[in-house]
């Protein structure tokens, strides 16, 4: 059965942590608060804001600690696991449920500056333009199905 996705749109609360597993594999979490404004009976705003862990795997992980920093604005496309723990103290079951990330997008409303991290090309070369497409075939040319 494959796994429900949800999307959250927010900004990064604080600097994200970049960690590696024993074995390698990069792991990054960041914390995302997500605002909801409504107007009140009385014609005022009003909001509430909410916050969301999200958990970055391997490749993602590391290219977005790469331009992830407080304040960005992010769209996160993941799903939703909950962690259960006993806390150490009372002993009792805790749980929260956090957001692994299949996918960021930088809001580019909140970018000041960008720099563009070196890439497999070397820094200051730009990759080959892709060939153009093959043309396409008007709608009246194609066959019916």
């Amino acid at each position: 059965m494959p796994s429900a996705s949800t999307t959250i749109t927010g900004n990064v609360v604080q600097d994200p942590e970049l960690k590696y597993t024993g074995n390698g594999a990069a792991i990054l979490s960041f914390t995302v608060a997500c605002n909801y404004s409504w107007k009140t009976q009385d014609g005022e705003w009003d909001k509430k804001v909410s916050y969301f862990d999200v958990t970055v795997w391997k490749q993602l992980a590391e290219d977005a600690a790469n331009v992830l920093a407080k304040g960005v604005g992010v769209v996160v496309t993941g799903r939703l696991e909950q962690q259960t723990w006993e806390d150490k103290e009372s002993g009792q079951k805790r749980s929260k449920v956090q957001i692994v990330a299949d996918d960021i997008a930088v809001q580019v409303r909140s970018i000041d500056t960008f720099t563009r991290r070196k890439s497999e090309f070397g820094e200051g070369k730009q990759a080959a333009k892709p060939k153009a497409a093959p043309a396409r075939k008007s709608p009246q040319d194609e066959e019916p199905f």
